[in-house]
């Protein structure tokens, strides 16, 4: 489902935002549409709009940084995330950064 078909159908970007019951901004932003909207789109549209399932993107490989930082840091970082309740990997770049500055 390609964006200008979309706006042809409905007339402008607003009153798909209307429909979809989100902000208009949002669609001058989309370079593909998300496929739950496409989904919602295509049975407003009663069929005459298609939803495309957009292709896999492989996932970038984790690198592991912290093999290389001091012990003590790297206690640091698993207390302050398991006090913080997320993930080591979301936290790391936060305290290479800080232990960086340092």
């Amino acid at each position: 489902m390609d964006k200008e078909q979309v706006l042809d159908h409905f007339g402008s970007g607003v009153a798909v935002a209307k429909l979809l019951g989100i902000n208009n901004s949002c669609i001058s932003r989309w370079d593909e549409i998300p496929l739950n909207h496409q989904r919602t789109l295509q049975r407003l549209s009663k069929g005459k709009l298609k939803a495309v399932e957009p292709p896999k993107k492989e996932k970038e490989p984790v690198v592991r940084v912290c093999y290389n930082l001091p012990k003590s840091v790297h206690d640091k970082f698993r207390k302050q995330c398991r006090k913080e309740k997320k993930p080591m990997t979301r936290m790391a770049i936060k305290l290479i950064q800080d232990y960086i500055d340092n």
